[in-house]
């Protein structure tokens, strides 16, 4: 690079030429924020030009007065340098300093230029931290997440979070719109980055390479520490859902299958470079199915046999009272568990000794000997469910059947997937519609269980169910998004909302807006809480002018009693 001196002065000016090269220090893998002065250790330091006398460090330059004179600085790194990056920081590294210029003339002060370089291809490093499934994370490893509890796909949903050990099993992200509590109906995508980008592209596509959804998100700001929280940020949080939603109206349909998550970005400056990551995945609505199930003495061993089969890997089996419908005896299936056939479907062949089901039925507060009449469920790792298998033992307790009818003088019950209301007659239950019990009202599935979530009414309109099954109002926050349900009517609200002294964007999923958003053909910013913004404000180094309604400006307009011009994307043209 060049540097040129102006005098001001009526007499020549005189200095001594000296450059630093300095680059961080890396220790065991990170940059310490140290850096070391590689000048004629592996860094040489070159000066040329007419003014310029001797070339090495110590030349120097003579400007004349009321004149300028050139000096042309080269920084080249050599083979010790070159080793050093290539051991310590594959991706590249910086060099920068000063050219010191020290004055030979009385009266004229020292001067010093600042200068920064990138040794290595400024295209390299990566965008996207490793896959959880991989290891090796530097900050936050990439993953995708069930978007109903905001716990990692690809580990058995039968053990608990805080049980779970290991990487999680790419071969194993199920998506499902099974009604079992926590069923993974929602994909999250949790992505840690190394570098921010402008624009990050995440796209859905299925086993023929059609995409199926796609999202952009903008001013994807690298993974940071939130202070707040003290965690690491992924990129997708506090922007627009990216997520795929099987409930969803424009996912409900959606086959079952296999399918590709991509999310791609390339870096800024020189050398761009596209950078992707992938997740395989699949949808899966399809119940296992259990081939056998009988009770055998033979050989002197009480024990259940057992035969389970599924077109994808199967998470467990639980046996149930069907008193109360509640699991008193679970078997959860290991990543090793089970034998994939030529025709692809997961078969499972195992043994229960009745040993360990009478005493898990004791462990279970049980009274007496087990139940004679058990029924046995499969569950797969969308948590579908299969039908109910009864199995029948040698004991003296024969329990009771599982009865319901309507709400006059029911009661409600709850298993392993869920509540559902038992009804007076004992012998039927509440199914497949909306029913009003004690003057609230609640939806039940087609196979009896209590809804909650999102819910949709005959009249297409869309309400929220809480934990315990009753309609909500106002902000709710669910998957990671807010949403407004009228107090009054406990609808969803799409749309502009006032509320609070504030205006709020929905979409038309509900979803409160954050970012830009156009609507009737103009932009309007809503900040990380969602409210509208009026007035100036800057984002990412331009300023914008959104008027008292909100709307963004273009063209020229007087504020407070100034002209403004602002270009077609809104952006203050100073």
């Amino acid at each position: 690079f060049d540097v040129t001196l102006h005098n001001l002065s009526g007499v020549e000016a005189t200095y001594a030429l000296n450059t630093q090269a300095l680059s961080e220090i890396v220790e065991d893998g990170f940059f310490t924020g140290h850096s070391s002065d590689w000048r004629g250790k592996g860094v040489d330091i070159a000066y040329s030009g007419a003014a310029v006398s001797g070339t090495g460090e110590g030349a120097t330059i003579t400007v004349p007065a009321s004149g300028e004179a050139t000096v042309g600085v080269d920084v080249k790194p050599g083979a010790a340098f070159d080793s050093y990056v290539a051991q310590n920081a594959p991706n590249g590294t910086f060099l920068d300093g000063f050219v010191r210029l020290t004055s030979k003339t009385d009266g004229q002060p020292d001067l010093t230029v600042p200068y920064m370089g990138f040794y290595g291809n400024w295209g390299k490093a990566p965008i996207f931290d490793a896959l959880a499934s991989d290891g090796g994370a530097h900050t936050l490893a990439s993953g995708i997440y069930n978007g109903t509890t905001g716990q990692q796909l690809g580990y058995n949903p039968l053990v608990k979070a805080d049980a779970r050990t290991g990487t999680p099993k790419a071969d194993r992200y199920v998506l499902s719109r099974a009604e079992a509590s926590g069923a993974p109906t929602v994909l999250e995508p949790r992505t840690g980055t190394l570098r921010s980008v402008h624009t990050l592209n995440t796209v859905y596509a299925n086993a023929a390479g059609e995409s199926v959804a796609s999202y952009v998100t903008h001013q994807a700001w690298k993974s940071g520490v939130n202070p707040s929280t003290g965690k690491m940020t992924w990129v997708e949080d506090g922007h627009e859902p990216t997520t795929l939603d099987l409930r969803s109206d424009a996912y409900k349909n959606l086959p079952d299958g296999d399918y590709t998550l991509t999310l791609s970005a390339h870096n800024d400056g020189p050398s761009q470079a596209e950078q992707s990551i992938s997740y395989n995945f699949s949808i899966d609505t399809t119940a296992p199915e259990v081939a056998n199930l009988e009770y055998t003495e033979e050989g002197g061993n009480a024990r259940l046999l057992v035969t389970v089969t599924d077109n994808k890997p199967v998470a467990g089996i639980d046996l149930h009272d069907p008193a109360d419908g509640l699991w008193f005896y679970r078997h959860v299936f290991s990543d090793t568990d089970g034998v994939k056939g030529d025709d692809g479907r997961y078969r499972y062949e195992f043994e229960i000794p009745m040993s360990d089901i009478s005493q898990a039925w004791t462990d279970q507060g049980g009274t007496g000997s087990v139940i004679a009449h058990p029924y046995l469920l499969a569950w797969d790792y969308g948590l579908n469910h299969s039908e109910a298998r009864v199995v029948d033992l040698p004991t003296d307790n024969p329990g009771v059947t599982l009865p319901c009818t309507n709400p006059e003088g029911g009661h409600w019950a709850k298993d392993a997937v869920g509540w559902w209301y038992v009804c007076a007659n004992g012998t039927d239950y509440l199914k497949a519609g909306w029913f009003t019990i004690n003057g609230v009202d609640y939806q039940f599935g087609p196979s009896g269980y209590m809804m909650t979530g999102f819910l949709q009414r005959a009249n297409g309109e869309w309400v929220y169910a809480d934990s315990e099954g009753a309609l909500v109002g106002g902000w709710v926050r669910d998957g990671g998004y807010w949403y407004y349900l009228d107090p009054a009517t406990k609808v969803m609200a799409t749309g502009w909302l006032a509320n609070g002294g504030s205006w709020y964007y929905l979409h038309a999923n509900g979803v409160m807006a954050i970012g830009w958003v156009n609507d009737g053909g103009s932009w309007y910013y809503l900040n990380a809480s969602g409210a509208m913004v009026t007035g100036w404000v800057n984002l990412g180094g331009s300023w914008y002018y959104l008027g008292p309604d909100g709307a963004m400006f273009t063209g020229t307009h007087t504020i407070n009693g100034r002209v403004y011009t602002f270009d077609e994307s809104g952006v203050w043209q100073r």
